[in-house]
């Protein structure tokens, strides 16, 4: 599948860095001064993407129609401002809301899947702008708050009052956004290695801007995939810690050959956002940190922990590294079972009924 992507010249690359380097800054919360972000380096090659050639392809790739249905699984479309979302439901059981990182598809939950569908109902969905979920306007800026808001009316489309969640990385971020703003449809949140540059610590920061010096060199010598590859491994990304036989679904490796999408709409999303961290600390009972027990020396690992100190929460280690739920499924799984049970044990009102609906700034 060609997707238009072209390789950058430096004379492109730095006028885009230029202008993106004034306009989309993450803040530290204290003295307002500007950090650097390694999400920074995500966007500096958005001009290297032919819009019109990406949004034919996406739309002819594995479009599904309004329902499909398949052995204990369905597929289906949701209409949302500005894009259609393609979503995915198998199994039976209380509802698990899995919310991807990155590039990942309604399609990177299969492993996990696998081993918890016996007792969960598993929602997973194409972000919009990914594969199977085009956007009205290709040039449409995202956001965390509008990508919590297509979680919550995902929610609604499939008549769920309330869900446990799972979200990993960039999904963690939805996750907690999700949370601060309709914590009465959030039964328990597991937020697992969210890259909040905010909680990092000045050392942390001063690593995550080393980073970002680094990719941009690296995009200038040897281009946009080069770079984007060094900025997941700086986030722990590791390919080769894997179980034996998994290989990742094929919609995720379409999704990941464009690189310019992930690099540009989905990291000014990352590097705009804020964490509401009072809200967060109103409903701190219901969120468990984590992180990958083979990324914890990485900079998302330190922002769960950091997340942990400021809510009161024991950070919990999963099995794997960033993106362990993927690569590490069969050990991961048990985990996040027992992170979701213990969580609802220690008095998650899931298991009471939800909150009030005027406790939701969204309502």
């Amino acid at each position: 599948m060609t997707l238009g992507l072209r390789r950058p010249n430096a004379v492109a690359i730095q006028s885009y860095f230029t202008a993106t380097h004034t306009c989309v800054r993450a803040w530290d919360s204290a003295d307002k001064k500007p950090i650097a972000s390694c999400v920074l380096n995500k966007v500096l090659w958005a001009s290297s993407v032919s819009t019109s050639g990406r949004a034919v392809a996406l739309a002819a790739h594995d479009q599904p129609s309004e329902s499909r249905e398949g052995p204990n699984m369905t597929y289906g479309t949701l209409s949302v401002p500005g894009a259609r979302v393609c979503y995915k439901v198998r199994g039976a059981g209380s509802v698990l809301l899995v919310l991807q990182g990155g590039g990942g598809t309604a399609d990177a939950t299969d492993g996990i899947a696998d081993v918890l569908e016996s007792e969960h109902t598993i929602v997973s969905y194409d972000r919009r702008g990914l594969l199977r979920s085009p956007l009205e306007d290709p040039k449409a800026p995202l956001s965390i708050e509008q990508h919590a808001k297509d979680a919550l009316a995902l929610l609604d489309e499939i008549g769920a009052p309330q869900a446990l969640v799972f979200g990993s990385s960039l999904g963690a971020l939805i996750g907690l956004e999700l949370l601060s703003r309709a914590p009465s449809r959030v039964a328990l949140l597991v937020a697992h290695e969210p890259p909040a540059p905010e909680l990092l610590s000045a050392e942390g920061r001063v690593e995550l801007e080393r980073l970002r010096r680094e990719a941009f060199e690296l995009a200038l010598r040897a281009g946009p995939r080069a770079a984007f590859r060094h900025v997941l491994a700086g986030m722990g990304v590791d390919r080769e810690d894997r179980e034996d036989d998994v290989t990742t679904p094929e919609s995720c490796r379409a999704q990941s050959r464009d690189t310019g999408f992930l690099m540009s709409q989905e990291a000014r999303a990352l590097a705009t956002y804020r964490l509401d961290l009072l809200a967060l600390t109103r409903h701190a009972s219901r969120v468990v940190p984590a992180f990958g027990s083979s990324s914890e020396a990485f900079y998302p690992a330190e922002c769960a922990r950091a997340l942990g100190l400021k809510l009161g929460r024991q950070p919990l280690a999963f099995p794997g590294g960033h993106d362990g739920y993927v690569l590490r499924p069969r050990a991961f799984a048990p985990v996040l079972r027992a992170a979701l049970q213990t969580g609802m044990a220690r008095g998650s009102r899931a298991q009471t009924g939800v909150l009030p609906a005027e406790a939701d700034s969204w309502r």
